[in-house]
């Protein structure tokens, strides 16, 4: 193809079947599910970096901003809760971890702020959006990489889910076009993850008051 647009574009969907690749390759873990996780978004940084590199994307394109991260740190955890509020009424999910006790707290934030939201942030937002938004505008792009994150995340094959996780990306989409950073962005898409596979499953949805 002459058009490198499109070249970009083409170049940055084949990450998705290789994540889908990666992800059914690799075992689950019963007895400690969250190295599942680690196994399938470790070796994406490979081809991610080829892409990032081959791109010539710049620290501002990715967001590699770190400004302000005390004070995104609350509102991260604030949307999370609530879209993983809703995310776990949804599809009724179940808890990656045994208990609430700190450390099994801890090592389910790590995994999904430091592995699943910085890959699939850096992926879909970072990447995806910018080179979307450069072809057919903000909005356009915006809604289109929400469209993609949420056929991607419908791990459940239901249409719901498949429009709430859209929804969830236009939000978390919108949250990087106003403020270009990839820490924050990443925080919000973890703890939802968070709230959604960890401590509500745990908790009750009615936080055990009824």
């Amino acid at each position: 193809m002459k058009e490198q647009e499109i070249r970009n574009i083409c170049q940055v969907l084949l990450l998705f079947p290789i994540l889908r690749l990666t992800n059914f390759s690799v075992p689950f873990f019963p007895e400690s599910p969250l190295l599942f996780f680690v196994f399938v978004y470790s070796p994406i940084l490979i081809p991610l970096t080829i892409v990032v590199i081959r791109q010539q994307f710049t620290y501002e394109q990715l967001g590699l901003n770190f400004k302000n991260v005390g004070y995104y740190l609350p509102i991260s955890i604030l949307i999370g809760f609530v879209l993983g509020y809703g995310e776990s009424l949804l599809i009724q999910t179940t808890s990656l971890i045994p208990d609430l006790s700190f450390i099994n707290i801890l090592k389910l934030i790590v995994v999904m702020v430091l592995f699943v939201g910085i890959i699939e942030e850096l992926i879909f937002r970072s990447i995806l959006q910018t080179r979307l938004e450069e072809i057919f505008g903000t909005r356009s792009g915006l809604v289109l990489s929400s469209l993609v994150f949420g056929f991607m995340n419908s791990g459940y094959g239901t249409s719901y889910e498949i429009l709430y996780a859209s929804f969830a990306g236009f939000i978390i989409g919108y949250l990087f076009y106003k403020t270009r950073s990839l820490p924050f962005i990443a925080l919000t898409h973890g703890f939802i993850n968070v709230f959604s596979f960890g401590i509500l499953p745990l908790m009750g949805y009615g936080f055990g008051f009824f």
